[in-house]
């Protein structure tokens, strides 16, 4: 992290998820981000939306995003060995069809 300014309200104190421009979402297949590790943090469950594994990613061309996968064995086992400063990418492979009827297709990462 940063020097620590003066006041706990500079901008350099602040974590870069707060910083990034927003959330990255997966809509269509083939949809990728990737990019430098910047921050990664936990969300539990609430509004409806799962716990998730959210990490804040730098590219290339310097867009922060914020990109959260749900918290489940596979992705977990995946990502466990993951620090700041690492190299991550993420794509969309494919839909996996709902087990239960009136649910959305599972996003395969």
């Amino acid at each position: 992290m940063a020097k620590k300014e003066e006041s706990i309200f500079d901008e350099v104190n602040r974590l870069p998820r707060d910083l990034a421009e927003g959330w990255f979402s997966f809509k269509e297949v083939g949809d990728k981000i990737g990019g430098k590790i910047v921050d990664m943090f936990e969300t539990p469950e609430h509004d409806g939306m799962p716990a998730q594994r959210v990490f804040t990613i730098e590219s290339e061309e310097g867009v922060v995003l914020n990109v959260g996968l749900k918290r489940t064995p596979y992705i977990l086992s995946r990502t466990d060995m993951l620090q700041v400063g690492d190299q991550i990418g993420i794509k969309f492979e494919k839909e996996i069809p709902a087990k239960k009827k009136g649910y959305h297709p599972a996003k395969s990462l």
